[in-house]
């Protein structure tokens, strides 16, 4: 009992020396980045934490997060440059619902090849661009209850070649007949208007 508390406290003290100094990279206020600290495990859930923005290199790349939970964080966006906003190798599925996403970017996703998840339901998307995803095997994408009227200029999916489920509900304007869907894998679109 006595090597698992020491081997507890050797986590905590690395946790504590290692990740608080980052949380100023996540513009958490400081009495809120303790409340934080316990979701650096493996799934890392980052929800209602008052995340405005995160730097690229967050988490070590040593550190193999396969799946990033950071939902409900409202003023959350990502970089308005078009820049990665996090490079991850072992990322598999990041969900981002309730935040204040307004628009992906083509390099949004680029440093994210391994992820097959995402999850942006109910935020303030009004398109997706045809390149978002070029870099990565996603297969299931989720962006019900935004304001996507249609996916790019051109409807096409076809840059998603692995894409298994579409799910676009709550998205009022959404045109899914005008959509392109012209690939072996999908299975599964969800599109009810309200």
């Amino acid at each position: 009992m006595n090597e698992h508390m020491a081997l507890t406290t050797l986590i905590i003290l690395f946790l504590v020396q290692w990740f608080i100094p980052k949380m100023s990279a996540l513009s958490v206020h400081p009495e809120e980045a303790l409340a934080c600290l316990n979701r650096f495990v493996n799934p890392v859930n980052m929800s209602h934490c008052k995340i405005t923005s995160l730097d690229p290199r967050h988490f070590p790349a040593h550190l193999p997060i396969t799946t990033l939970n950071m939902s409900h964080n409202g003023k959350f966006d990502f970089p308005a440059d078009g820049s990665p906003f996090l490079v991850q190798d072992h990322l598999l599925n990041y969900h981002c619902e309730h935040c204040g996403i307004t628009a992906i970017y083509a390099k949004t996703f680029a440093e994210l090849r391994r992820l097959k998840t995402l999850n942006l339901a109910s935020n303030q998307l009004k398109t997706i661009p045809g390149d978002a995803f070029n870099r990565n095997q996603l297969h299931y994408l989720m962006v019900g209850g935004n304001e996507i009227g249609q996916i790019n200029d051109e409807m096409k999916l076809e840059t998603m070649q692995h894409l298994v489920m579409l799910a676009a509900s709550g998205n009022v304007d959404f045109k899914l007949m005008e959509l392109s869907l012209d690939f072996a894998n999908l299975e599964w679109i969800q599109c009810k208007r309200g």
